[in-house]
């Protein structure tokens, strides 16, 4: 009767110990993939393209509007991206902050891409490069 004993204990906590590392999978919120998400600000008419790239993902993205945005394709947890302007919209300069880095578990949301105006210089007038002799 002892040795049963012993053995159903031994059994027991073998299970326990299994169900409890497989719970902490869950509730530490493990995954072995994440997006990359961000906000653009300040477009006007037209689109921007945007290019992310990781280990093993390439891909683009055309936003027309300001607002949130996040990008379709996953990137492997701790791999390293980058999001970089593919092409600019028409009369804005855009610029990206926050644009790499090493994918976290549960995704980065730290992408900004912010535009505006371009300046036009039509009124400058460059007098030491003699532009007006």
């Amino acid at each position: 009767m002892k040795r049963f004993k012993t053995i159903t204990v031994i059994v027991c906590l073998l299970t326990s110990a299994h169900i409890a590392a497989a719970d902490l999978i869950f509730k530490s919120g493990f995954q072995s993939e994440a997006l990359v998400s961000g906000q653009l600000l300040g477009m006007g008419s037209g689109s921007i393209q945007l290019k992310l790239t990781a280990t093993g993902v390439e891909e683009n993205m055309t936003i027309d509007q300001s607002g949130s945005f996040i990008f379709d394709s996953y990137v492997p947890v701790g791999a390293s991206w980058q999001v970089t302007i593919e092409q600019q919209p028409a009369q804005q300069q855009c610029t990206v902050s926050n644009a790499s880095g090493s994918m976290p578990p549960g995704g980065d949301s730290n992408l900004q891409v912010t535009c505006g105006i371009l300046k036009s210089e039509w009124d400058v007038m460059k007098w030491d490069e003699g532009v007006w002799q």
